[in-house]
This record gives C-alpha cells, sequence and structure tokens, in this order.
C-alpha cells in the first residue's frame, strides 16, 4: 500500500497565493506610545490591550494599533455624528468601568503584543478574558 504524502500548507503561503503581505507590528512605535504614557502618568496608572480584527473594520487603521490612551477621546467621539461610535456605545463603556487608558490592538499581534512589553520591557502584563477574548492590563513593576 503506497502511502499519501501530505503536503503542509502554512497561513503565510496562503496570505502570499492571495496577494496579501503579511505585516509585523512596529514594536519601536508601540513601544513608545506605551512609555510615554508611563512617564507622563502616576506610577498606579494601568493600560489595557484590547485585541480588535482590523481586517473586519471599514476603515481599518494603517499602523498595528490605536491609540486610546487619552480616556477623553470616548466622549468626543460619542459627540462626533460622523464616528460610528455612539453615545449607546459610551454608556455601556462607562456603566462597564472600561472608560481607561486603552491600546486597540490588531488581533493577530495582542499576544506578541503582550509577550514584548513583559519579556522584553519589563513591565507586568496580567491577561484576563473580556467578552471571550483575552485583554491584557500592562502596569509598573511596582
Amino acid at each position: 500500500m503506497q502511502k499519501k504524502i501530505t503536503k503542509m500548507i502554512s497561513a503565510a503561503e496562503i496570505l502570499k497565493k492571495k496577494g496579501i503581505e503579511q505585516k509585523k507590528m512596529d514594536m519601536d512605535a508601540f513601544n513608545e506610545v506605551v512609555e510615554n504614557f508611563f512617564l507622563t502618568h502616576d506610577a498606579k496608572d494601568t493600560i489595557l490591550l484590547v485585541p480588535k480584527r482590523f481586517i473586519e473594520m471599514k476603515n481599518p487603521p494603517e499602523g498595528d494599533f490605536l491609540d486610546f490612551l487619552d480616556v477623553s477621546i470616548w466622549e468626543r467621539k460619542a459627540e462626533d455624528p460622523n464616528d460610528e461610535f455612539s453615545y449607546i456605545n459610551y454608556s455601556l463603556m462607562l456603566r462597564e468601568r472600561r472608560i481607561r487608558p486603552m491600546l486597540i490592538v490588531n488581533e493577530p499581534f495582542i499576544g506578541n503584543a503582550a509577550g514584548w512589553l513583559r519579556d522584553f520591557c519589563g513591565f507586568v502584563v496580567k491577561s484576563r478574558m473580556y467578552d471571550k477574548k483575552k485583554e491584557y492590563i500592562v502596569s509598573l513593576p511596582v
């Protein structure tokens, strides 16, 4: 009996065949944003890393993450009639205590981003589940 040889195909090969260039996260830009936040805030403050599939967005951002570290941005977004984010979204975030410094990271990179901050930069990074997705809380090691 002849063995059937199975060829393994990787996700990178599939993307290449589809003409989609596989991106790598710009860790320098990401690190700079995190560093600036902790230099300008109290040592007890934290950042929430939240995953989002950018490919599913109507107008996906150019980069690998969205900077929502300024919490007042949520209120401004809720007041902007041209923004998809609505007052209902804002109210829900307020009720669930999700109005906090946040970086929304392209989902394929969320694990790498959290690992980078923990393993290479020395931050404390704790994971938790929210809405069936893993998100991370980043803090200084104090």
